[in-house]
C-alpha cells in the first residue's frame, strides 16, 4: 500500500490511478482513527496513575475465531451453507490509562469497531473527579438526569460534603433539509443548540443527608436558520430545583423525601408581556409569556425495621407533563402508593416479602382516560434443611381504565363512559432436593408456574381469556470420581388463547464427561419434542375441531478441547508505583492492589454438532431435517 520513497516509480499525477489514491486515503483515515482511538477518549481514569515510566503497555485480549456449516434435507436451505466470524479484542495502556480496541469480521459484512469516537477525560484525584468532553453527570432524576453534554464538570467530595458543577452543550444545533419533506427523518432531528448549567450542593452525615440542585438550559434562538412552516420546533428555555433530605430516626426509623419544581417556556420567541399560565418563586426567573408552564415532583419513603421485620411505605407523585431539559424521558402524570413488608420466621428458615402497590394517573382531571393499576407481589421461600428448598412466588396486576365521551351538545351517547379491565395472575413455585454422597450427588427439581391474563369491557359479552402453563421435572446424577454428569428430565408446555390450544411434552438427556489431565470435555444431549395444536372453529351449528401435531427431535454432540495455559511474566511495580498505590489506598481508604506478577494465556478449540429433526404433521407441513456444525477457536493472552 505504501512505496519505498528510494524503490518507488515516479508517477504522474495525471496518470496515476484513483483506486490507489483511494487505497492510500482509506490507511489514513483507519491511522487517524485509530490515534483518536488511543488518544481521544480517556475515560474515568485516575491522576495517579500518569507516569511516563510507563509507556504502551499491552494489558491482555483475545481472539475468536468461528467457522458454521449449514445443511437440510427435505426443505430448501434456511441459512447460508458456509459462515465465516473473526473477532477479537486488545487492552492498552498508555502512560497508565486503559483504552480498549476491539474488531469483527465475518462473510457477511466487517466492522472495525473502536469506541472512542469522541472525547471523554475524566481524570481524578483523591475527592476532586472532573468530566471533560462529551460525557453525562446526575445530579438528581427530576433535574440534570444523565442527558449526555460536551463540555466540562466536577464533582468534589471533600469529608462529607458534596458539590458539583456542569457546564456545556446539551444539544447541537440540526439543520432543517429544506430538499426533503417536514416529515422525513431528518427533518424530525432538526434542534436548536441547547447550552446546560448545573450546580448541586450537599451534605451527607452518619445519620442523615440534605441536598439540592439546580439545573438552568436555553435554546439558542438564532442556531437554525430557517424553519419550515407546519413544524413544531420552537426554542425553550428551562430551569429546574430540586431539594433532597434524608434521616434515621433511633437507629431504626428512616424517613426521605425529594421535591422538585420546574418551570419551562415551551417558544421564547413568544412577546413576554402575553398572559401567564402557572406561577411560583421559580417563574419569576424566567421571561413572563403564554407559553410558560411550571410542574413539581414528590417522592418519599417511610422505613421501619426491627430485628428480623421490617417495613416501607412508599409515595410519588409526578404532575402531568412533568419535563426536564436535563433529563430525555419522565413517567409523569402518576401517582404512585407503595408498601413493601418483608420478614423472617423460624429462625430464617422461612423468608417473606411482599409488595403491595396502588398506580393511577390523569391527577389533574383534564384527560378523557383515566387508568388505576393495582400491583401486588408475594414471596414465600422455606429450606428446612440445607438439602430443601422451596419457594413460592405470586403476582397480581391489574389495570382499569374508564374512558369518558367528549362533551357534545349535538350527541348523546347511552353510556356516559366505557370501563376496560385488563388483569393478570402469575403463580410460580420450585421445590429442589439434593441427596446422595460425595461420590455420587444427587437431586430432583420440581418447578411450575401458571400464568393467566384476560380483558374485558362493559361493551363486551365475554373476557379474552389467555392460560400458560408451564411444568418441569428434572433428575441430574453426578460421578465425582470420574467427572460425569448426568441429568434427565420432562418438559411440559400448554397454550390457551382464543380457541387455539399449543401445547408440546417431552423428555431430555444429558450426558457430559469431563477428561481433567487432557483438557477433553465431551457432552451429548437428545431431547424428543412431541407438539399438538388444537384450533376450535365455532360454526353457526357445531363447533369444528382440528388437530395438528408437529413433533421434533433435537441431537447435539460437542467437543471442548482447553490447552493448557501458559504464563507470561508481567513487570513488577516499580517504587514510584508501590508510592502512587499506597497514596490512593490511604486516600480512599481501600486495600491496595497488587500488580500480579504473571498473566496467563489460554487456547480453547470447541466443535458441535447439530441435529434437528422435524416429523411430517400436516400437508403443509413437511418433515425435514437440518445439520449444523461449528467449530471454534478461542486464544485469550
Amino acid at each position: 500500500m505504501l512505496q519505498n520513497r528510494k524503490t518507488a516509480k515516479p508517477q504522474n499525477r495525471k496518470t496515476a490511478k484513483p483506486q490507489k489514491m483511494t487505497k492510500n486515503y482509506l490507511f489514513l483515515f483507519y491511522v487517524g482513527y485509530l490515534f483518536l482511538g488511543v488518544f481521544g477518549r480517556l475515560s474515568a481514569q485516575n491522576l495517579t496513575e500518569i507516569s511516563t515510566k510507563k509507556g504502551i503497555t499491552f494489558t491482555g485480549g483475545s481472539i475468536n475465531a468461528n467457522l458454521i456449516g449449514y445443511a437440510s434435507t427435505g426443505i430448501a436451505n434456511r441459512r447460508d451453507p458456509f459462515n465465516y466470524f473473526l473477532s477479537g479484542s486488545v487492552g492498552i495502556q498508555v502512560f497508565g490509562y486503559s483504552v480498549p480496541f476491539s474488531f469483527s469480521y465475518s462473510n457477511t459484512g466487517k466492522n472495525f469497531s473502536q469506541p472512542f469516537n469522541q472525547f471523554v477525560f475524566s481524570p481524578e484525584y483523591k475527592w476532586v473527579k472532573t468530566y471533560i468532553g462529551t460525557t453525562s453527570m446526575t445530579f438528581s432524576p427530576y433535574t440534570l438526569a444523565g442527558h449526555v453534554f460536551s463540555g466540562a464538570g466536577v464533582e468534589l467530595s471533600p469529608k462529607k460534603w458534596r458539590i458539583g458543577v456542569m457546564v456545556g452543550r446539551l444539544r447541537k444545533a440540526v439543520q432543517f433539509n429544506l430538499q426533503e419533506p417536514i416529515e422525513s427523518a431528518n427533518n424530525q432531528s432538526a434542534s436548536f443548540k441547547r447550552m446546560g448549567y448545573a450546580l448541586k450542593l450537599g451534605y451527607e452525615g452518619s445519620k442523615g443527608a440534605l441536598s439540592g440542585s439546580i439545573l438552568y438550559a436555553k435554546d439558542d434562538e438564532n442556531s437554525v436558520t430557517t424553519i419550515p412552516f407546519g413544524t413544531n420546533l420552537t426554542p425553550q428555555q428551562n430551569i429546574a430545583v430540586n431539594f433532597k433530605a434524608k434521616k434515621t430516626f433511633f437507629k431504626k426509623l428512616s424517613a426521605e423525601m425529594e421535591y422538585a419544581i420546574s418551570v419551562i417556556n415551551n417558544n421564547t420567541k413568544v412577546s413576554s408581556d402575553t398572559v401567564l399560565v402557572g406561577s411560583n418563586f421559580l417563574g419569576n426567573l424566567l421571561p413572563n409569556n403564554a407559553t410558560r408552564q411550571s410542574f413539581d415532583a414528590f417522592s418519599g419513603s417511610l422505613g421501619y425495621s426491627f430485628k428480623k421485620i421490617s417495613i416501607q411505605l412508599k409515595y410519588e407523585r409526578i404532575a402531568p407533563e412533568y419535563k426536564s431539559l436535563g433529563a430525555y424521558f419522565f413517567n409523569n402524570d402518576m401517582e404512585n402508593i407503595t408498601i413493601a413488608p418483608t420478614f423472617q420466621l423460624a429462625n430464617g428458615k422461612i423468608n417473606v416479602a411482599a409488595n403491595v402497590g396502588i398506580q393511577k394517573n390523569n391527577l389533574n382531571q383534564l384527560k378523557i382516560t383515566q387508568t388505576q393499576r393495582f400491583v401486588s407481589n408475594l414471596n414465600v421461600s422455606f429450606a428446612p434443611t440445607d438439602k430443601i428448598n422451596t419457594s413460592l412466588t405470586y403476582s397480581n396486576f391489574s389495570n382499569y381504565t374508564r374512558i369518558r365521551p367528549l362533551n357534545d351538545p349535538y350527541l348523546r351517547v347511552p353510556t356516559d363512559s366505557l370501563n376496560f379491565f385488563q388483569i393478570s395472575d402469575n403463580f410460580d413455585g420450585n421445590a429442589s432436593y439434593a441427596f446422595g454422597s460425595k461420590e455420587m450427588p444427587k437431586s430432583i427439581t420440581l418447578s411450575a408456574s401458571y400464568q393467566k391474563a384476560k380483558d374485558k369491557n362493559n361493551g363486551s359479552t365475554g373476557d379474552n381469556l389467555n392460560e400458560v402453563y408451564n411444568g418441569n421435572f428434572a433428575f441430574s446424577q453426578g460421578i465425582t470420581k470420574e467427572k460425569i454428569q448426568i441429568s434427565s428430565g420432562v418438559n411440559y408446555f400448554l397454550n390457551n388463547n382464543s380457541g387455539i390450544s399449543s401445547s408440546f411434552i417431552g423428555p431430555n438427556l444429558n450426558v457430559s464427561k469431563n477428561f481433567v489431565k487432557s483438557g477433553l470435555q465431551l457432552a451429548c444431549s437428545n431431547a424428543y419434542n412431541a407438539n399438538f395444536t388444537t384450533v376450535s372453529l365455532p360454526t353457526p351449528t357445531e363447533t369444528i375441531t382440528k388437530k395438528t401435531f408437529n413433533d421434533v427431535w433435537n441431537t447435539r454432540i460437542s467437543l471442548n478441547y482447553k490447552i493448557k495455559a501458559k504464563k507470561v511474566e508481567v513487570k513488577e511495580e516499580n517504587k514510584e508505583d508501590k508510592k502512587i498505590s499506597q497514596e490512593m489506598a490511604a486516600s480512599t481508604g481501600k486495600d491496595v492492589v497488587k500488580t500480579p506478577k504473571k498473566r496467563p494465556q489460554t487456547q480453547t478449540i470447541s466443535f458441535s454438532f447439530q441435529r434437528m429433526q422435524r416429523f411430517k404433521g400436516t400437508q403443509s407441513q413437511p418433515a425435514f431435517t437440518e445439520y449444523t456444525a461449528t467449530l471454534n477457536y478461542t486464544y485469550s493472552f
